[in-house]
């Protein structure tokens, strides 16, 4: 080939380097901010109040679900109904009748919606507020006092649990219900960056990276009020906030056994997981490359501590007996984390729920739930 055949295609090949190039840095800044908005920037979720009460009677409630279909309402899963003033729970599977879907209820606070009252469904299945027998605590941390809502119990074993980004202590009432049952003294704590607790200075979640040391002064509370020995619990970044306790607190040699529900164990993971449904033009899926630019650029940008949020590859902070249960449908946060950590641990047991969302075993199967777990704490705990 000639040099002036070659020129052209030295110089095409440059083109292309540099639009390459351009792509990756244009598109990593673009979703690098994403990866913050989406995942670390500070914000409750919302309940959003799309269903109508058309029908109460006796111990069934039909809600007006016109389109397009709210699976989780016609589904047979436990869910929260949520209106102002009021809470109940709907079970067992649906009668549909038009746009009307009937389900099983309970009210479980306040007075029964009238039709025409707006309502939303809430995955935690327990009211928000505390429970009769439950009440409000803070302990100190290093951000400030936390709230944590306290059940009282009689044995000297607590249970210290953690909620996950964005949600509230009310996400682990439902563990607590069985802990308390257990007579174990339990704290549903609230850590830094909470809507009722103080801020970090990041403004940031950081997946355990921070938080843990809320969770450690939460401990240190504990053992202050007579605990002897610790169980933790963590549901989704709660999992990653406990892992981190394990893996960098020099005083949790006390803990006797450890709960997650869809746990978050590898935040790099988590958000490759989240880009699978990503679409660029023409509409074709996030290259992994583009994936790996935007988690570089936010590791820059924002701090973010790839490797510290890494709870699956080194299994070393798994102390004792460890039971997670996951999802099989969670498409949030991968069961293969989770799978991946139980591979290479011998101390982890991994309960997979078929068919189960991000955090939602229990609302799949109570009763298996509260029957797994109390199997797994009666068989780890003094």
């Amino acid at each position: 080939m000639s040099t002036r055949a070659r020129h052209p295609v030295r110089g095409l090949l440059v083109t292309l380097g540099a639009i390459v190039v351009l792509f990756h840095a244009i598109g990593g800044w673009y979703y690098s901010g994403r990866i913050e908005s989406d995942a670390l920037a500070v914000k409750a979720v919302p309940l959003a109040r799309d269903l109508t009460v058309t029908r109460v009677e006796g111990d069934r409630i039909a809600l007006a679900d016109p389109g397009p279909q709210n699976f989780v309402l016609r589904s047979r899963s436990v869910y929260g109904v949520v209106w102002p003033g009021g809470y109940g729970r709907v079970s067992g599977p649906p009668s549909v009748s038009g746009d009307n879907v009937s389900r099983t209820w309970r009210l479980l606070d306040g007075a029964a919606p009238s039709p025409g009252t707006k309502v939303s469904l809430d995955g935690f299945a327990y009211p928000l507020k505390p429970p009769a027998r439950a009440r409000l605590v803070h302990y100190p941390s290093p951000r400030g006092d936390m709230p944590a809502t306290y059940f009282p119990g009689s044995g000297s074993t607590w249970a210290v649990l953690v909620h996950g980004k964005g949600a509230t202590r009310a996400e682990m009432y439902r563990l607590a219900a069985i802990t308390h049952r257990l007579g174990m003294p339990t704290l549903a704590i609230g850590y830094r960056n909470d809507a009722d607790a103080p801020r970090d200075h990041s403004q940031r979640h950081s997946f355990g990276v921070t938080e843990w040391h809320d969770l450690e002064r939460a401990v240190r509370y504990a053992k202050q009020q007579g605990a002897s020995d610790i169980v933790l619990g963590g549901a989704s970044m709660g999992g990653s906030i406990v892992a981190s306790y394990l893996r960098n607190s020099t005083d949790a040699d006390q803990v006797q056994a450890v709960v997650l529900d869809a746990p978050m164990l590898n935040l790099r993971d988590t958000i490759a997981y989240g880009a699978r449904d990503v679409r660029v033009p023409p509409g074709l899926p996030l290259p992994s490359t583009l994936i790996w630019s935007a988690e570089e650029l936010a590791s820059l940008r924002y701090g973010v501590d790839w490797g510290a949020t890494d709870y699956t590859s080194d299994p070393d902070w798994v102390r004792g007996p460890v039971l997670i249960v996951h999802g099989t449908r969670d498409d949030t946060v991968p069961v293969a984390t989770s799978e991946e950590l139980s591979h290479n641990s011998s101390d982890v047991t991994l309960d997979e729920v078929r068919g189960a969302h991000h955090v939602e075993s229990w609302n799949v199967d109570p009763e298996a739930y509260d029957q797994a777990v109390t199997d797994f704490l009666e068989r780890t705990t003094r």
